[in-house]
């Protein structure tokens, strides 16, 4: 605490040099006074919101990994709408769209909320994936789909159920609460995908 509000002072006594010389875009002089107290208040509400908001480094490291799922498993689920043969194939990647992309609005919101910095893209394991899956086409690519679907969707389960039960925070434990519903309707559906291709 001492280290704060000796880092505070310190960022009041620079800014209050910076704005004597401070002029508005209009010409008008500002006054140092003004612009010290007011950058000193946002220093110290931004100061309090760091500290306020931390996020375990496991929830951290959920949120993260489950943005690039949602990302990978979208791009899946369109390369399953253009390659497959299978017209069931082809809506369960439709449906993936539609719900990984909500699912990934979500988690950037909460992410946001949370000073939590998100990947743009999949990971290097995901990316080959999306490579190897780009190739295939027709019956091929359904068998294919369908197992890595049915893999995939078992381990997140796995995923989701531990951290609806032991994620630090509150608002991604709720998240991974909510997001086993979809997730175990998926399973669903896809097993019976795969029921109906034997």
């Amino acid at each position: 605490m001492r280290n704060l509000c000796l880092g505070i002072a310190l960022l009041v006594s620079v800014l209050i040099i910076q704005g004597c010389t401070f002029k508005a875009k209009s010409g008008v002089p500002v006054s140092a006074d003004s612009i010290s107290s007011a950058d000193s208040l946002k220093a110290v509400n931004d100061s309090a919101t760091k500290i306020s908001v931390s996020v375990d480094h496991s929830d951290i490291t959920f949120v993260t990994q489950t943005v690039q799922a949602c990302i990978t498993e979208a791009e899946l689920g369109k390369l399953a709408e253009h390659n497959a043969h299978n017209k069931r194939v082809k809506n369960f990647g439709a449906i993936m769209i539609k719900d990984l992309n909500k699912a990934h609005n979500k988690l950037v919101l909460l992410a946001n909320s949370k000073n939590i910095p998100l990947p743009a893209i999949p990971d290097t394991t995901q990316q080959r994936t999306l490579n190897e899956f780009s190739k295939k086409t027709g019956k091929d690519f359904d068998s294919a789909y369908v197992n890595y679907m049915i893999t995939d969707h078992k381990n997140y389960i796995t995923v989701f159920e531990n951290q609806s039960k032991n994620a630090a925070d509150p608002d991604i434990k709720r998240f991974a609460t909510k997001s086993l519903r979809d997730l175990k309707n998926h399973l669903d559906a896809i097993m019976i995908i795969h029921g109906s291709m034997n």
